[in-house]
């Protein structure tokens, strides 16, 4: 079996794409690392590498076409990468390799967000110039292609190749609640759709059974690494605060809500953040490495300051919950916060605007239920681990 990944396989990752689950299950797994093809990684950036995955990676595109085109029969892929709309068109020659070899192709649908907002007046008319540029530029092509730069031109013809490929199709997409995110090319009649729920819900799950942990009696705040996140760099999406600028009007801000609520705010670390570069973001507070579910199931209020999709998990664990609007970090970044709070009735408060009259905020339990209805886990699915359930599937195809 392959599964296809975007980054460098961590331990996190390890457990998050469910190899240990693929192994009880008696499948040869083999985890194909792209990121150096398609989106290279920072070179800053650390992974804790795990010990126990079979990786491979690829020096460039044709090697890893050519890898792909000769799947066998009894080989079946997972696809984390690629497949989703606008993918499967940047990485089209390794999609229509592994659809045109005769391995199943599968792919992974699981980390749902909300739709983006509607955009604002501004927005519109500046994506409405874009789109006044591209379609001169096609016209130009056709009637002009000399007004073209050769760039442009040589992309165009690529892309023209692309189109006239054999389309693929999934033989199965393991989803949580829906496949809106999958391109609508790769999904035909045949396709097989399995919803389970999100991989976060497993963790939900699994938390419930723990005990009390360092959270409890503390306020935890979901750390997303700010403007500090790698994956910013990878896409080429512009950071609109500085780093030191906008930790240290979260700094401040969380002062404020300790002094209102008389309670310390504890981090939960995001997992591709080290601890030296935690301390350095949020001073002496502190870090904790557990299950996130475990605190936010322990703890009197979590607290974030970006649309993580740890949300799900507040509202499965009916746990209350308070969004802090922080100097923007990138374009989509307050209106994808806005868009959740709305969602899941979170009280949003400004970091200019904390003072003494803050309270912890009910939570809204008619909101929390649709929303894990609706991006977490439908009722009528299996209260089965992710993992399992697809590894068992593809078990019982290539036996």
């Amino acid at each position: 079996m392959i599964i296809l990944v975007e980054a460098p396989l961590s331990q996190r990752d390890y457990e998050r794409f469910g190899l240990a689950y693929m192994a009880m299950h008696g499948l040869n797994t083999e985890v194909w690392e792209i990121h150096d093809v398609y989106a290279p990684r920072p070179k800053r950036e650390r992974v804790n590498r795990a010990p126990g995955a079979r990786i491979r990676r690829f020096a460039s595109e044709h090697e890893l076409v050519r890898s792909a085109s000769s799947l066998k029969a009894q080989d079946c892929v997972v696809a984390t990468i690629g497949v989703f709309s606008g993918q499967e068109r940047t990485m089209g020659p390794l999609i229509e390799a592994i659809g045109s070899s005769d391995a199943l192709f599968t792919a992974l649908s699981s980390g749902h967000r909300l739709p983006l907002p509607p955009l604002t007046t501004q927005e519109r008319t500046r994506l409405n110039g874009i789109a006044a540029r591209v379609r001169q530029l096609s016209s130009d092509l056709v009637n002009n292609p000399r007004r073209v730069p050769i760039a442009i031109r040589s992309g165009w013809r690529r892309r023209k190749r692309q189109d006239r490929t054999h389309a693929a199709v999934l033989h199965a997409v393991w989803s949580g609640t829906t496949t809106d995110g999958i391109a609508s090319t790769l999904i035909n009649a045949d396709t097989q759709i399995a919803y389970i729920h999100t991989l976060d819900y497993d963790l939900v799950r699994h938390a419930r059974e723990l005990p009390i942990g360092p959270a409890s009696g503390k306020i935890v705040y979901l750390d997303t690494m700010g403007p500090e996140h790698p994956d910013f760099a990878v896409h080429g999406m512009e950071v609109l605060t500085s780093p030191d600028t906008w930790f240290a009007e979260v700094r401040n801000a969380f002062d404020k809500i300790e002094e209102a609520l008389h309670l310390p705010i504890a981090i939960v670390a995001h997992p591709r953040a080290s601890q030296v570069r935690l301390e350095g973001w949020y001073g002496d507070r502190e870090i904790l490495t557990g299950p996130t579910a475990q605190s936010i199931r322990d703890a009197s209020l979590t607290l974030v300051t970006s649309a993580t999709t740890s949300l799900g998990m507040v509202a499965c664990l009916g746990r209350p919950c308070l969004a802090l609007r922080t100097p923007m970090i990138h374009t989509a970044h307050l209106a994808e916060l806005d868009a959740y709070a709305d969602a899941l009735s979170i009280p949003l408060i400004d970091y200019t605007a904390v003072n003494q009259a803050l309270v912890i905020p009910s939570p809204e339990q008619v909101k929390q239920n649709l929303f894990v209805e609706e991006f977490v886990k439908r009722s009528e699915t299996p209260e089965q681990d992710f993992w399992d359930y697809v590894a068992g599937r593809i078990a019982s195809w290539e036996s």
